[in-house]
């Protein structure tokens, strides 16, 4: 009978050591849930403008590449063009007088521009820029008007403009990219992504220029 009793109150004072131990362990719990932010306050507190703030800023980017492909085509389009071959010739030119440029290889002249065609008024001290080669004086070649300076084919020219134009648009246009994907997610993109992307471009355009040369030289040696 005596040990009956003796169990029953071990029994009993066990059962309230765990009722105190879970009433003093119920506040800290309730405590530290108190502190986790539900998934949707964490994520709104990611976001830096509102809704229509993204919205706003996806169009800018959108704005921001259609600005950097304007400025690439308006700087190397129409020259690359010349460059190429891909552009007809517009007329003929005199060599008077070559130079060579900053670059080892890279020669200009000067000449008289006649263009094609009845009644065509020939222009006097025409630049022609990355010329194919240095042309003796008298040399006349077929030439391509772009602005107030003519072209002619040149696979080393073409490789160059087709580099530059390739850094200038991933330079210009990397920023619009960081931009569009931000709006998208509604929250900053993480940046180092973009960083080795616009570096993989720099050698992209590289070996683009490289790629077009052979190209470049075809279309040179068959419209001139």
């Amino acid at each position: 009978m005596e040990r009956a009793e003796r169990a029953e109150a071990a029994e009993t004072a066990e059962t309230a050591g765990t009722a105190e131990t879970a009433e003093k362990a119920g506040p800290a719990e309730v405590a530290e849930a108190g502190k986790a932010e539900p998934p949707e306050k964490a994520e709104a507190a990611e976001r830096a403008f509102p809704g229509w703030g993204w919205r706003v800023f996806g169009g800018f980017a959108v704005l921001w590449l259609a600005a950097a492909l304007t400025v690439t085509w308006l700087l190397f389009g129409a020259r690359l063009g010349a460059l190429s071959g891909f552009m007809p010739p517009t007329g003929s030119f005199a060599v008077t007088g070559c130079f060579e440029g900053m670059e080892e290889g890279d020669f200009s002249c000067r000449g008289r521009y006649t263009p094609f065609g009845a009644g065509a008024v020939t222009r006097e001290d025409v630049l022609l820029r990355s010329a194919d080669d240095e042309h003796r004086l008298g040399t006349r070649t077929s030439v391509r008007l772009v602005g107030d300076q003519v072209f002619e084919p040149s696979p080393i020219g073409t490789f160059e403009y087709v580099s530059m134009a390739g850094w200038t648009v991933s330079t210009l246009g990397m920023p619009g990219l960081w931009m569009l994907a931000s709006a998208r997610r509604g929250r900053t993109a993480d940046g180092d992504g973009y960083v080795f992307a616009w570096l993989a471009a720099l050698l992209g355009a590289i070996a683009l220029g490289l790629a077009v040369m052979p190209l470049a030289w075809v279309l040179s040696l068959i419209r001139g």
